[in-house]
This record gives C-alpha cells, sequence and structure tokens, in this order.
C-alpha cells in the first residue's frame, strides 16, 4: 500500500511539472512581441556563393608636420595595387610625390590645396598595378609648416581598395 501511495504522489509531481514547464513556455512566446516587422529573413540556400573576405595590407599612416615630411612603405609581391590618401588640414598647399625607391620612377606628383584632399589609386595609371618593392612619399608646402594627415593600403585587386 505504502508503495502504491508513492508511486501516485511521485506520478502526479511529475505530471504536474511537465504541465507547469509546457505552460511556462507558452507564456514566454506569447509574451514576445515582434519589435521590427520590417526585417525580411535571409535565406540561404546551398548553391549560394562563398564571400571570400578582401585582402589588403596597410602600408602606412603618417601625421604631416614639419617643413618637410615623408612616408616609407614597402609593397609586397601580388598586393600591387595601392591607395595613398592623403588630407591637407594646414594652410599651405601640401606637394606630394611618390617614387619607387630602386628604380626611381614617379607614380605621382600632386598638390593638394589647404583643406583639400587626394585620393589617389594605382589603377588609374597603372592598370596592372605598381612594381613590388621600397617607396617613399615626399611631402612638402614650399618651405612652409605641414599639417595634415596621409595613408596607403594596398590589395591584390583593384576592387578591393
Amino acid at each position: 500500500m505504502k508503495k502504491a501511495l508513492l508511486l501516485s504522489i511521485v506520478s502526479l509531481s511529475l505530471a504536474a511539472s511537465v504541465s507547469v514547464a509546457a505552460a511556462s513556455s507558452d507564456q514566454k512566446t506569447d509574451r514576445v512581441t515582434n519589435v521590427n516587422p520590417s526585417i525580411t529573413p535571409i535565406i540561404v540556400q546551398d548553391d549560394d556563393p562563398v564571400i571570400v573576405p578582401f585582402r589588403t595590407s596597410d602600408l602606412f599612416k603618417t601625421d604631416l608636420s614639419g617643413v618637410t615630411d615623408y612616408s616609407l612603405f614597402n609593397v609586397a609581391g601580388g598586393y600591387g595595387h595601392v591607395k595613398v590618401y592623403i588630407k591637407n588640414t594646414g594652410k599651405n598647399t601640401i606637394r606630394a610625390v611618390m617614387i619607387h625607391d630602386s628604380t626611381k620612377k614617379e607614380y605621382f606628383s600632386k598638390d593638394i590645396a589647404p583643406g583639400g584632399t587626394l585620393d589617389w589609386r594605382s589603377f588609374t595609371d597603372t592598370p596592372q598595378g605598381v612594381r613590388g618593392g621600397d617607396y617613399t612619399i615626399t611631402y612638402r608646402a614650399n618651405g612652409n609648416l605641414l599639417s595634415g594627415s596621409a595613408w596607403g593600403i594596398s590589395a591584390e585587386n583593384n576592387n578591393e581598395l
């Protein structure tokens, strides 16, 4: 008799806990509100293309100051597509000249007006990309103080810049 009573109590307890769990999970889904109904889920198919991250390399970052400044960098083989960005925050025009050190080939010589920028990309002048190796960009403001910043990156393909 004790076993039957104990078995009944355990069975009722188990049944009660299952119904409470089911009821509580139902309540949780009822309380969830749709906070942004305009979002459309994206369904990925097996035949969707794999997205490969861009392969770029930081070349340099230079804060321009003084009467003359420069950026030294190396373009690794296979990363010949280059972007150079220069911002002139000063009151004087900056002349920037980029040269490949071993061949002395000049890739650009540009003036950047006060408050202006230069966004140079190698594929405009050299669609195949620049040579690998060491480069120097010199910055001058006709004997006046420089103020600005410059940075460069390189990539395997020009669409990665």
